[in-house]
């Protein structure tokens, strides 16, 4: 457990880590992985050699830019990670090839994080839309 201390200067690395690692938005970097604001809603960080989705929403499913995304992250060097996924995007990972996985935060606990384990893109898109239209019912 942390103490005061503790907890203050770690909430201020991690506030601090945000705004330098996170990824806007229709920002340049973000325009060339394909992260724009037509396609999606949601968050990006750098996070090592991984790139993390945080609470990402298509704002198109079913058009691929999902995987058009995990694939541009890819190009650029990153394997993709995603914190406490939206039960739609748990089908979508488990397709993908993504494992889940518990890690210990110092703050919060066990967290599940889904992590990318290869790069096999498997491509059922048609049954990945059936599968949301039917959970999402």
């Amino acid at each position: 457990m942390l103490d005061f201390e503790q907890t203050q200067k770690y909430i201020a690395q991690s506030e601090e880590r945000a705004k330098t690692d996170r990824i806007e938005l229709d920002s340049p970097f973000a325009k060339e992985i394909g992260f724009t604001s037509d396609k999606f809603d949601g968050y990006l960080w750098k996070n090592g050699k991984f790139m993390s989705i945080s609470f990402i929403i298509s704002k198109e499913e079913g058009k691929g830019n999902l995987t058009r995304l995990f694939k541009n992250i890819n190009k650029q060097g990153y394997k993709i990670e995603v914190p406490t996924p939206f039960p739609n995007m748990e089908l979508i990972l488990k397709c993908h090839g993504f494992k889940k996985t518990i890690v210990s935060d110092p703050l919060v606990g066990e967290v599940e994080v889904w992590k990318q384990q290869g790069l096999k893109w498997k491509r059922d898109y048609k049954a990945i839309t059936n599968i949301l239209s039917v959970v999402s019912k």
